[in-house]
């Protein structure tokens, strides 16, 4: 495969033009019809495949800010604000047996008052895409083709060999990506936990906090 260079997201959605043959374009505000369906598409695929996975390129951690005009009705302590970039809460580095937290609508409410166990590793956005690795860069532009397919080119069969190439590199991304640095494990319990709980963290031990999408 040939990489080509990727320095704006006109070239990311360049890539899918080229695929299923449609005219590049020079910017997202171009007049084209394929600059319009870019412009108005782009930013939603983006953001769907980075939560998908806990991408290296895309880690964020904040010491969250606890609000002080509201409180949770009941069972849990406080209110923090969300990072602004956030796309997936990962866990808390709060030692406490029996912490628990969820995201309730623009806040993540949980279990303790203290804002210094409110320390968050997330999944954030990114939009600078010199940023992302270069098979993700790929995975994007193949999913970003097969949903360009029918309306550019009133073409299925480009639409469902578009979508097998994005499978392929999304799988290759997540590989190569995991392969760098110590790997994340989740405890089977408290996977089980999360997915029953839903968007919704409870701890076990001490520093082993996991999470579900949000």
């Amino acid at each position: 495969m040939t990489v080509s260079i990727v320095n704006t997201e006109a070239d990311v959605c360049n890539i899918a033009l080229d695929f299923l043959g449609v005219t590049a374009i020079e910017d997202l505000e171009d007049s084209s019809k394929q600059a319009r369906l870019c412009k108005r598409n782009y930013e939603k695929m983006r953001d769907e495949l980075l939560r998908q996975y806990y991408w290296n390129f895309a880690i964020g951690r904040q010491q969250l800010t606890k609000v002080t005009t509201s409180t949770p009705p009941f069972e849990l302590e406080a209110y923090y604000e969300k990072p602004t970039d956030l796309l997936r809460p990962v866990r808390f580095y709060q030692d406490t047996t029996g912490f628990v937290w969820r995201v309730e609508g623009q806040y993540i409410a949980a279990s303790t008052d203290n804002e210094e166990d409110m320390q968050l590793e997330y999944v954030k956005r990114i939009s600078d895409v010199t940023k992302f690795d270069p098979t993700f860069t790929y995975a994007l532009a193949y999913r970003l083709a097969a949903f360009l397919a029918y309306p550019l080119i009133q073409s299925v069969t480009q639409q469902k060999a578009a979508d097998s190439m994005a499978k392929e590199y999304l799988k290759d991304a997540k590989s190569l990506d995991s392969m760098i640095g110590t790997p994340q494990s989740l405890q089977f319990d408290e996977w089980n936990d999360s997915r029953e709980l839903g968007v919704y963290g409870v701890t076990s031990g001490k520093r082993q906090y996991y999470w579900d999408s949000i």
